[in-house]
């Protein structure tokens, strides 16, 4: 079926399947229907979302399995669901054979009618009529077609809106609510069900399975898996185990003030136990402060334990939460067996309330747990120090939580192998070495269009003298370069800022900078808008310049690797996971940084061919790619070749 397929794409005009395309689909299609776990590399180029949604569709149509596709972001999303999806779906329609698909959010991205209905009744909580007109436009827009979800509303809306007519999983009462049929995020839901294909995203479908494991995520009898962007599913996983509460005692207060304003009589005790909590979080942030010193903002347990007089205060602080939980249960249920909408709504609140107490509840019992292999800190935030808990070693969670229950997984990415193989992506996601793997050639001819530039007479860079000499490189190979358009990466935020300051006016007028809290995107469209108009344009950027830079063509012809990407320890998981291996007599360097360090590097060295007809050098003024042993592997690890200059 899969040549039939593609037989069917050939017929649509500007389409070109690549045999690498061909062999990406029969791969996903065979581990999908093995039952197994499936790694394959598909380089830039190569057509990646076709292939796999070809294969893995031909598997859901002849096996009756569901295909869950997760991205790491929202922008293949919008691509998958936008473009390569009905491409897929006119190709299998055009043999007679439908293939329905949806997307499916978390449901904080869905509108909730009910809590909707509410506002538009009661518009005279706002005072400022821009927050009432973005309410009922809400309202008009989902009597007119919209379909509920945030990012398809066409307008931004007023800062405190969206979280008070977001579906939140406290609030909701599921097929009790009278406006459950009309639920945007249920629609979804459903719709989702009676999909062959159902796109989400790693932090939908981890969460899913971390919290309930259950619902459409978690069919695994029926489902079969496809993780794209699969270089960030180790980070992910990570990351849907992590939690977190600030210390201060807002949570119980908020709760007090409901039950203040339903007038009832618990208020009394409720108020009480808030208190204490007060009093707890003071001393909880007075013993951080003590801990701390010269204006640092981190202090990280070591072993993954709490010392015995914060542990004590931490204690005490869930206990007391626990048992103003406990206090608002019985009211909650009071207002929820009134059946008036009054009452609804202030069991709705009540229900909030109780979500958020859960919540920290849930939080501090992971903090309170002694385990080894989770790295546990305190951060100072806003106002108030954060208790912080992450597990860091992804591989137990990924065969607990996924290996063991899926049935037919194929992961992808076009930089999914390290330093030239799978081992690192097998060990960080629990595979073992006999997994499954294949790396497609990549399609563009590296040794004509491409070469890897390093210079041999400059300083490295721990030197006083190298961020001079970098300031003096750039003004010549980018600012004054005959490249049109240029793109340097910077691994720190302060070396970008100083290189700028270097700059004359006149220098700085061709460099987009990428600032503190602004989106990429930003940048790139004025990156875009300058090359259009025949104007030279050089972006300064950090890591988010690795990996979604799209610049095909003169918008970039020259990448600049200012220095080598290795992570920053002071990351409190890489540095308990560094710790960790140390103990136990294994190299940190060798099995956590270095490894990350050539995906970067890779990912960073593909920003420059983005089609068959581009060209271009990459300069890298890091000394240690010649001095360091490590440095070949990451040169033999890219397919470009290299010249000492």
């Amino acid at each position: 079926m899969i040549e039939r397929i593609f037989n069917a794409l050939e017929t649509r005009p500007g389409f070109r399947s690549r045999a690498s395309q061909k062999a990406l689909a029969y791969e996903v299609a065979e581990a999908l229907a093995a039952g197994v776990v499936g790694l394959t590399e598909a380089p830039t180029g190569t057509g990646k979302s076709i292939g796999y949604l070809v294969g893995s569709g031909v598997v859901a149509i002849s096996r009756d399995r569901r295909v869950i596709v997760s991205t790491n972001g929202t922008s293949l999303q919008d691509q998958l669901i936008g473009k390569d999806i009905p491409t897929v779906q006119s190709a299998f329609e055009s043999i007679g054979i439908p293939l329905e698909a949806a997307v499916l959010k978390g449901r904080g991205r869905y509108v909730c009618p009910w809590r909707l209905d509410g506002l538009t009744k009661q518009g005279e909580i706002f005072d400022e009529t821009q927050e009432k007109r973005a309410i009922h436009g809400l309202a008009e827009s989902l009597k007119s077609g919209w379909d509920g979800c945030r990012d398809s509303l066409p307008n931004q809306l007023p800062h405190g809106v969206w979280p008070i007519v977001a579906n939140d999983r406290h609030v909701c009462t599921g097929k009790q609510c009278p406006r459950y049929d009309e639920c945007p995020y249920y629609q979804s839901v459903e719709h989702a069900i009676r999909s062959r294909v159902v796109v989400t995203n790693h932090d939908y479908l981890l969460s899913s399975l971390s919290n309930s494991g259950k619902g459409v995520m978690a069919d695994f009898e029926r489902n079969v898996y496809v993780f794209d962007e699969g270089h960030h599913l180790s980070e992910q996983i990570i990351a849907a185990f992590h939690q977190q509460v600030s210390v201060d005692s807002a949570v119980a207060h908020t709760a007090v003030q409901v039950l203040q304003d339903c007038k009832d009589p618990a208020k009394d005790e409720a108020d009480m136990v808030a208190e204490r909590v007060h009093g707890l979080c003071r001393a909880l942030n007075q013993a951080a402060s003590n801990m701390t010193f010269d204006g640092c903002t981190q202090h990280i347990f070591q072993g993954g334990s709490l010392p015995p007089g914060i542990a004590r205060l931490t204690q005490q602080w869930r206990d007391s939460l626990d048992k103003l939980h406990e206090t608002l249960r019985p009211v909650c249920d009071k207002f929820a067996s009134a059946r008036s909408a009054s009452a609804a709504g202030l069991a709705a609140h009540i229900r909030q309330r109780m979500g958020a107490i859960m919540e920290s509840i849930i939080a501090l019992d992971a903090v309170l747990t002694q385990d080894a292999d989770r790295a546990l800190w305190m951060e100072y935030g806003a106002s108030q120090w954060i208790l912080c808990t992450s597990p860091f070693r992804a591989a137990t969670l990924a065969r607990a939580k996924l290996w063991k229950n899926m049935r037919g997984v194929a992961v992808t990415s076009a930089t999914l192998t390290t330093l030239g193989d799978f081992t690192h992506v097998r060990h960080s996601l629990g595979l073992n070495d006999d997994a499954r793997t294949m790396r497609l050639p990549g399609v563009f001819d590296y040794e004509k269009n491409a070469k890897i530039l390093i210079p041999k007479q400059f300083p490295e860079p721990s030197e006083p003298s190298y961020v001079p000499r970098l300031c003096d490189m750039l003004r010549k190979s980018a600012i004054r370069s005959k490249n049109q358009g240029v793109i340097v990466y910077f691994t720190a935020r302060k070396t970008m800022e100083d290189v700028w300051r270097s700059l004359t006016p006149d220098e700085q007028s061709v460099v987009v900078m990428q600032r503190s809290g602004q989106s990429l995107r930003v940048g790139l469209d004025a990156h875009r808008s300058r090359i259009a108009e025949g104007k030279k344009s050089v972006i300064f950027g950090l890591d988010s310049l690795s990996e979604g830079v799209d610049l095909p063509g003169e918008l970039c012809t020259r990448v600049i690797i200012t220095r080598l990407p290795f992570q920053h320890i002071e990351d409190p998981v890489l540095k308990a996971h560094s710790q960790a291996l140390e103990a136990e007599g294994k190299s940190s360097f060798a099995l956590l940084s270095l490894p990350h360090a050539g995906l970067k590097f890779a990912q960073l060295c593909g920003r420059l061919l983005r089609t068959e007809s581009d060209h271009g050098d990459i300069l890298i003024p890091d000394i240690r790619l010649i001095r360091k042993r490590y440095g070949a592997q990451l040169l033999r690890s890219v397919p470009i070749p290299h010249h000492v200059v």
